[in-house]
């Protein structure tokens, strides 16, 4: 599906765990390790690369902006937020963290509504930074690589 990615994982101990486990049961669609995305859809030695490249700078706080979307990818279909380095004035990357997935059907507009946008920093102490094998289509089968 995504090939290798780079993930900031988040923590168990985070409240980002329960949003996600919350959405995944009132949508019925499956549940997944919460994460901001990095980079995604490299072949393994690109993904060690570029982890190896960033993971000295792994030590951002991010800052959610905008409203819960949906986005849509080979039939997989998120509902995502977008996220911004707290203290930058522009954007150095296009991040996000997906709040729920759905490998089914589109989410309707109704479902989108009911997520509500985050309105808290995530901050280095809530997540780590690693490498992630997600080739299947079943987020659960998604695995840890480094």
């Amino acid at each position: 599906m995504f090939k290798f990615c780079l993930w900031y994982r988040i923590l168990k101990n985070n409240t980002l765990y329960s949003t996600v486990s919350s959405y995944s049961e009132l949508f019925n669609t499956p549940n997944f390790i919460p994460h901001i995305t990095f980079k995604h859809s490299m072949d393994k030695n690109k993904a060690i690369l570029e982890y190896h490249s960033n993971k000295p700078n792994a030590d951002y706080t991010f800052k959610p902006y905008g409203k819960p979307y949906q986005t849509t990818f080979n039939g997989f279909h998120a509902i995502q937020q977008d996220l911004c380095i707290d203290g930058y004035s522009y954007h150095l990357h296009d991040y996000h963290i997906s709040l729920a997935y759905n490998t089914r059907c589109k989410f309707t507009r109704e479902e989108i509504d009911m997520v509500e946008p985050l309105d808290f920093n995530i901050h280095p102490r809530h997540y780590s930074f690693e490498i992630w094998d997600c080739h299947d289509t079943i987020p659960s089968m998604w695995h840890k690589v480094r």
